[in-house]
């Protein structure tokens, strides 16, 4: 080891930019940042204060209301691109700073329990669907970081490398873009609760998917040939599981049986519906998870107002949400606000 490694081993270091800052400190040396370091300390820090004056809820309104509980977690990814400025050998092809960093790491940084982790990779999937960061596959990272990553998962014996970011500078072109992707989230009803492998591939297909989780492409197993006794291991393309198939298909079921009565029905209706096949939390994580879908199958989620209540006698308070067919929508000329 070199005397930097060695100092970010026995210092614990998390940060080589802290690192090194305590290195010039101890030596007093000063390093001269390149023009390219500047640039990008420049963008980030930009992004910075968009986020903390209120520049990006002017400039992206939906996407700031869809990304409000990820909003610490995006500052805190943003620090850490920051902190770990290498070279420009260290950028995708848009020449965007790359850096990784763990799940367990960025519970720290949030105070998030390892019991909850999973909440941080919903809110990174939220984010890099509006494109505000991206997580890069194989063929993005750079060749020397890719190589290190998997040497370090083969070391520890885990199925999976640490995920690798890139975070794209705010131009006008992909400020419109994150915004695009703000208001196409509201149209599909995406939830972060019910962020997932599966709710993107139910609402927008496998390419989604496999662009906002490029190391869960694909599924691995090992299946016995019972002529040979041979074990073989099978790798296919992730798609949904038989138990979600089998909820989903059991909620259409619902839905046909409950909708003809009123012209409408609700989520909590289908959940009592199938409340004695199945825990009621688990009907209403489902749900959430096909709402992208209705559309495609005949159906719409859609907000009621006032028009819409007269119209087909919705009864309570408020303007609550309810399954309607699309026909039924398109030929009442019913405005949804959509």
């Amino acid at each position: 080891m070199n005397v930097k490694q060695i100092i970010e081993t026995i210092g614990n270091f998390k940060s080589e930019h802290k690192a090194i800052e305590f290195i010039k400190a101890i030596f007093n040396l000063s390093i001269k940042e390149t023009e390219w370091s500047i640039e990008q300390k420049t963008n980030l820090d930009r992004i910075l204060y968009s986020l903390n004056m209120g520049i990006f809820a002017e400039l992206c309104p939906q996407a700031d209301k869809n990304i409000r509980y990820a909003k610490e977690t995006f500052i805190k990814l943003v620090t850490v691109a920051r902190d770990n400025i290498y070279g420009e050998n260290y950028t995708n092809s848009d020449g965007d700073v790359v850096f990784f960093v763990s799940l367990s790491y960025l519970g720290k940084l949030l105070n998030v329990s390892p019991t909850n982790i999973n909440r941080i990779s919903q809110r990174i999937a939220v984010l890099i669907y509006h494109d505000l960061v991206r997580k890069l596959d194989d063929g993005k990272i750079p060749e020397v970081l890719l190589k290190k990553a998997q040497a370090l998962s083969i070391d520890k014996k885990q199925d999976k490398r640490v995920n690798f970011y890139a975070i794209p500078s705010w131009v006008f072109e992909q400020v419109k873009r994150i915004e695009h992707q703000g208001k196409r989230w509201k149209e599909k009803g995406y939830t972060i609760k019910g962020t997932s492998y599966e709710m993107f591939y139910r609402g927008e297909g496998q390419e989604t998917a496999q662009y906002l989780y490029p190391q869960h492409k694909q599924i691995k197993y090992e299946l016995v040939d019972t002529d040979s006794g041979e074990i073989k291991k099978i790798i296919k393309s992730r798609t949904t599981t038989k138990a979600s198939d089998e909820r989903v298909k059991d909620i259409i079921d619902s839905i046909n049986v409950l909708l003809p009565e009123k012209g409408y029905t609700t989520e909590k209706e289908i959940i009592d519906y199938l409340s004695k096949k199945y825990r009621w939390e688990l009907t209403k994580n489902q749900l959430k998870k096909i709402r992208g879908q209705l559309e495609t199958i005949g159906y719409r989620r859609i907000k009621t107002n006032k028009e819409i209540k007269e119209m087909l006698g919705v009864i309570g308070k408020g303007y609550p949400f309810i399954i309607v067919k699309n026909k039924g929508v398109e030929q009442s000329g019913i405005n949804t606000g959509t």
